[in-house]
């Protein structure tokens, strides 16, 4: 199993409320508003992981569009933050069907193999044009989270990934059938889903066999999830207690465990409100119009320590 080798202070990343979601996120993409990955597809675009088409009508993601194995491929590697990794990796692949029909993806399909979430069809060959399904996407995902020894625990291909995505929530959004041809909405779903689950980790190295658990902030466990350990990224969950000014947000009635980390101050200035100070707002993310409303928001910090508040959804009334 996949032994992590960094890990972070702890943070819960809360789940979805049971009530109904008002956005306050405009999405960039004239054809997702609407559809139930809207949230995905936005937060990933943010984080520079998936991309859309230019159309004479502005924008568009094509949710509905089919995706290839390398397409899928190309995305997870931009998941885990590895875009640079994989345009150093770029030439030759080992598969040559992915040298012949898809030579644009040979650092990223070089990237997954280097990182264990491809294998290939066989030692030669990836099918770089067959359009991805739903159990092969499920593996990769699987493979990448940390549950990999546990899916083939329990029957390994197809079954054993499966049941492991259901169990880590991968899957969450997606009901198909393990050889249905995947969407962009939905690959763009799990994908999402697989980043902010909690990995798999060791939480304690012994000479007979170390122990793995869930990273989910339980107990003495620190959260870990693909988002806080590639992008420092977060959800967040408060109160919106004021919108002042472009930059700054003041939350209270937060309940992620984050604002307890040793490097909180990375996100938060102040206490009770929590002030989230100078961050960048995108996507037209619009609290002013949420004073005293739950929201559920996404952040994350770049490499020059910029805050970006991506996304945000009015979950309930307080």
């Amino acid at each position: 199993m996949k032994n992590f080798k960094r890990v972070i202070s702890a943070v819960i990343a809360l789940a979805l409320s049971a009530s109904t979601f008002v956005a306050v996120s405009a999405s960039k993409f004239s054809d997702v508003d609407n559809t139930s990955y809207a949230e995905a597809i936005d937060v990933l675009t943010a984080l520079d992981v998936i991309h859309g088409y230019e159309e004479e009508g502005g924008l568009v993601f094509k949710p509905e569009g089919e995706i290839t194995r390398a397409e899928a491929a190309t995305m997870i590697v931009g998941a885990l933050n590895m875009n640079a990794d994989a345009k150093a990796a770029a030439g030759t692949s080992k598969f040559t069907d992915v040298n012949e029909k898809a030579s644009w993806a040979t650092g990223y399909v070089n990237v997954g193999v280097a990182q264990g979430f491809i294998n290939g069809m066989d030692d030669t060959t990836f099918a770089p044009q067959e359009n991805v399904t739903y159990a092969q996407m499920c593996v990769m995902l699987t493979l990448i989270t940390g549950y990999g020894d546990y899916a083939k625990a329990y029957g390994g291909w197809p079954t054993g990934y499966t049941t492991m995505a259901a169990q880590a929530g991968i899957n969450k959004g997606v009901a198909v059938s393990n050889d249905t041809p995947l969407k962009r909405g939905q690959v763009a779903q799990m994908l999402y889903n697989a980043i902010t689950t909690p990995v798999l980790g060791v939480t304690e190295y012994r000479l007979d066999g170390n122990t793995y658990s869930k990273l989910d902030g339980s107990g003495t466990n620190k959260f870990k999830s693909i988002l806080s350990d590639k992008f420092d990224g977060y959800v967040i969950k408060g109160t919106v207690d004021s919108f002042p000014a472009a930059g700054e947000v003041k939350l209270s009635d937060v309940t992620s465990d984050y604002v307890k980390a040793e490097d909180a101050d990375k996100y938060f200035d102040g206490t009770g409100p929590y002030a989230i100070n100078k961050a960048v707002i995108e996507n037209g993310i619009d609290l002013s119009t949420s004073i005293k409303q739950q929201v559920k928001a996404i952040l994350y910090v770049d490499a020059n320590d910029k805050k970006h508040l991506v996304f945000a959804t009015q979950t309930e009334a307080v």
